[in-house]
């Protein structure tokens, strides 16, 4: 899926989820992406997985419940209940 594509679901569900909010949530290692060469002076194209939407609802319940002090903490339950999220992102919190 494209972001434009994520944003606009998340915000058909009822979620309020600012582009910010989402490049946010992928810097954190939350979102996991896939680049894709269109070819030569053609650009990249950057997919996201399939699961991030679900990702995107359970990280809005996280928030919602207030149960963790920082949204980089996210990446420990999202790991845990089988999203994909970045290695790299994840072993450097759990350092």
């Amino acid at each position: 899926m494209l972001k434009a594509e994520l944003l606009k679901q998340a915000q058909a569900t009822g979620i309020v989820l600012s582009a910010n909010m989402f490049e946010r949530y992928f810097e954190y290692g939350l979102i996991v992406s896939d680049k894709t060469g269109q070819g030569y002076v053609r650009g990249v194209t950057t997919q996201y997985h399939a699961r991030t939407l679900e990702a995107i609802k359970l990280i809005n319940k996280l928030k919602s419940n207030k149960m963790y002090r920082h949204q980089k903490d996210y990446i420990f339950i999202l790991f845990w209940k089988g999203f994909p999220v970045q290695w790299d992102k994840l072993k450097a919190r759990l350092i």
